[in-house]
């Protein structure tokens, strides 16, 4: 299953035979939340006004801290493993990974949300 449109730009994959790196290492995972190098550019300029990279990279701190500070349950079930080019969470519990995606959709979309919740990414 991938779902492109709940949480566009974010793509939701679920995995039939997940890979084994995929999940910190430590097990499968079933679930991504994917967002490409390409769907980073519309707000990388928001993240540089933040003085945050805009990358994958950048994309996972903010997340990681986001998850940390409203949703600590959340975090806790889900894995931050990001590169430059790609934006990956993986987990478990796909249930986690949607309400992270939510969360991070309607701050993509809104660029004053954003800006304001890149705030503490800045100062972790």
């Amino acid at each position: 299953m991938i779902d492109q449109s709940t949480f566009a730009p974010f793509v939701l994959v679920e995995h039939d035979d997940p890979p084994v790196r995929n999940c910190g290492g430590r097990s499968r995972c079933r679930y991504n939340l994917v967002l490409h190098d390409r769907d980073m550019q519309p707000v990388a300029s928001t993240f540089a006004l933040a003085g945050v990279a805009g990358d994958g990279c950048g994309w996972n701190g903010f997340a990681e801290s986001l998850a940390a500070a409203e949703m600590p349950a959340v975090a806790e079930l889900v894995n931050f493993l990001s590169d430059p080019g790609t934006f990956v969470l993986t987990s478990h519990h796909v249930d986690a990974l949607r309400q992270l995606a939510g969360r991070l959709a309607a701050a993509y979309h809104d660029p004053e949300l954003l800006a304001h919740l890149l705030r503490p990414a800045r100062e972790a």
